[in-house]
Parts: structure tokens; sequence; C-alpha cells
């Protein structure tokens, strides 16, 4: 009976080969995800993009057009430049995430991941939904102000908000009004 409690030997290096085995298939699954940006979503957030997002990337300094790169470097914002923290709704802790998939042509996605609660549920919004184009862009958090739109329009906005920018072309920001998620185009 005493013996039946005990794995031997030969079983504990079995178990721990599986497990390893399985870790590395979990890893290999995640990658295109932590690949460089671990340190910039927490892991579950990173679980909830690879499952609904499959085959997209988090956009990443390498994936941006040469002289993009140098200029995240010049004013050293080439660590996330596919993620931003902020409280985007007033509240609560949420990450803007850029993703991005080659497949049949170049697309990107802008989402805002609100990571769970007591619920155990992340919430996820749809900020820009995928659209083709030439260039990726990338986001930031822009501190609360006044902001001005291309076309004269003013808005003060009293929250963090999602700058959205394809370098050297234009920025959108887009901010949560207390219902949902608006933008103004603020350069072109």
């Amino acid at each position: 009976m005493l013996q039946q409690l005990f794995l031997s030997a030969n079983e504990k290096t079995s178990m721990c080969r599986l497990v390893v085995v399985w870790g590395l298939g979990i890893a290999a699954a995640l990658s295109p995800f932590i690949s460089g940006y671990a340190a910039c979503l927490p892991d579950d957030l990173v679980g909830v993009l690879s499952q609904q997002h499959p085959g997209w990337k988090v956009v990443g300094l390498g994936d941006l057009r040469v002289d993009d790169q140098a200029i995240l470097r010049r004013f050293r914002l080439d660590e996330c430049p596919g993620v931003a923290k902020g409280r985007f709704n007033g509240r609560d802790d949420a990450y803007a995430v850029t993703l991005f998939d080659r497949r049949g042509g170049l697309k990107q996605v802008l989402l805002v991941l609100t990571p769970s609660t007591a619920s155990g549920v992340t919430h996820v919004d749809l900020i820009s939904p995928p659209e083709r184009v030439d260039v990726l862009s990338v986001v930031s958090r822009a501190p609360p102000g006044n902001f001005s739109g291309v076309d004269g329009s003013q808005v003060r906005i009293r929250n963090d908000s999602i700058k959205f920018e394809t370098l050297e072309a234009g920025s959108l920001v887009y901010y949560f009004d207390g219902r949902s998620y608006r933008s103004m185009q603020i350069s072109e």
C-alpha cells in the first residue's frame, strides 16, 4: 500500500517531462503575444487576446517602419508601442492594445481590455474595428485635458484617453464619455 503512494524515480521523471512539454505548448500558443511584451500586458490579458484574436499580434517596435522606430527610440517611447495603460473610464485600470494581422493584407484593430474584477470576467471594448492599413499605428495614454480637433471642435476630457497615431501622418484621440468611447481627429 505504501508503495502505491510514492512515485518511482522513472515515474517522477516522466511526470516532469509531461509538465515541461505541456508548459512549452502553452508558451508556444501564446508566443505571438508575449514575445517581448510580457512586461506590457498581464498574463490573463495575453490569454484573452490569444483566444479572441488568434493569429493577431501586438504591435511591437520591430513591426513598424524603420523611420517610425527611430522616432520612438529618440523619444524613449519604444518599449511597448502597441500597449498603453490608463484609467480610460475614470475608474478602472485598463489597457489599450493595437493588434495586427498580415494574413490577406495588413489589418489592425484597437481594443481596450479591462482586467477581470471580482466577477472574473475581462471586459473587452472594440474601439476601432479591423481595417486594412498601409502602415501600423501606435497607441499611448494621453492625460486628461482640453483637445482640439482638426475640424475646429473642442472637447474637455476628464479621464485618461487613448492617442492612436500613425506616425508622421495623423492621430486620433479616443475618450470615454461616460457611456461609450468617442473619437476626435487631432492631427493630420
